[in-house]
């Protein structure tokens, strides 16, 4: 039996089903997810260290993922988003959302590895990288960023409301501090 039937079987998912995960779960379950997190927790149901290879998902057995607040706690983001995209089939979603780069959000938690600009995302892309010439030994995942948007800092929702112009707003987000207090990025795995 392979380790995704398995997993189905502990967390009541009908085998054959594609697994919906939200990685990095902590204490907020997801019905119709697999809970997933390095602790047990009331909400966890298949503890894991994602911050480690070897998840035991196997291959496209996986359609959607959710990350809330949880990217910013991985050390080593290359080989989690290999083993991610390992596990996704093609055009699965990943909604992540955590804190934006340039809020006190990122900086302010120790347990927060590093801050994850909007930028950080292209590198996971294959078309990204052959345009720019990179080449990192080691990423051989693609994943297309299919959708961005941002939580704005309470004071810019009431400069929105003043007449703050969207494109007042995007400038402002690009050079100054606590301008949006989270990011959310939609990522598709291309195969």
């Amino acid at each position: 039996m392979q380790t995704s039937e398995i997993i189905l079987k502990q967390v009541g998912v009908p085998l054959k089903k594609l697994l919906k995960l939200n990685l990095g779960c902590g204490n907020h379950k997801v019905e119709g997810f697999v809970n997933i997190d390095y602790n047990t927790t009331s909400a966890t149901d298949l503890v894991i260290n994602l911050d480690k290879p070897g998840w035991g998902l196997e291959k496209d057995s996986v359609d959607e993922v959710r990350m809330i607040h949880f990217l910013e706690h991985i050390h080593n983001h290359i080989p989690f988003f290999n083993e991610l995209y390992e596990a996704m089939v093609d055009g699965g979603k990943v909604l992540i959302r955590g804190p934006h780069a340039r809020s006190s959000g990122a900086w302010q938690d120790p347990t927060h590895t590093r801050p994850i600009p909007e930028e950080f995302f292209h590198y996971f892309n294959k078309d990204f990288r052959k345009s720019q010439g990179i080449i990192y030994a080691g990423i051989f995942c693609d994943f297309v960023v299919s959708g961005i948007g941002y939580t704005s800092h309470p004071d810019y929702e009431k400069l929105k409301e003043l007449g703050l112009t969207q494109e007042e707003f995007e400038f402002d987000l690009k050079h100054k501090f606590n301008v949006a207090t989270e990011l959310h990025i939609e990522l598709t795995a291309r195969k």
